[in-house]
């Protein structure tokens, strides 16, 4: 009987998991290729934190349903999706840090970025976000992508 009641449980579980991976959407893209941003003259942001930003903006997308999938710069993308897929260039055009001591300097990041239709690389958009934190490079490497695919997601809207 114990059985029973816990595999109606496990059940309602199941159901109800599949059903809020339902409500949360698909994708706006199935696939997104981001080649390595680009830091503008004067932009002062180490390649490990660049590294960094760029492997936890590829989760951030995928996570804002923004990407089905986020590949790397040459991975290839079956025929399928690449109508529904883009390439996305960015550079990052600015960074102010936040400074010890200044409880009202905030870190400001400043974007461009382009998206092109994969299949035949015509331009699709082009927005110009912009991130604030109260964080240091760790943090922006961390967190900032998070901040920068949400401001995409609604970009796109």
């Amino acid at each position: 009987m114990l059985w029973a009641i816990g595999f109606v449980l496990l059940l309602v579980l199941v159901l109800s998991g599949s059903a809020a991976a339902k409500s949360k959407g698909e994708a706006r893209f199935k696939v997104v290729e981001v080649e390595p941003f680009v830091l503008a003259n004067g932009v002062d942001f180490s390649q490990s934190h660049l590294n960094q930003f760029q492997e936890e903006l590829a989760k951030a997308l995928e996570k804002e349903n923004v990407a089905g999938q986020v590949v790397a710069e040459g991975a290839t993308v079956a025929e399928a999706d690449a109508a529904d897929s883009v390439v996305m260039e960015a550079q990052i055009t600015s960074y102010d840090k936040a400074r010890a001591g200044f409880a009202h300097h905030v870190a400001t990041m400043d974007f461009q970025i382009s998206l092109y239709r994969l299949s035949d690389h015509s331009l699709i958009t082009t927005m110009t976000p912009q991130i604030k934190a109260f964080l240091n490079d760790d943090g922006i490497a961390k967190y900032g992508p998070r901040f920068l695919a949400d401001e995409i997601k609604k970009a796109l809207k």
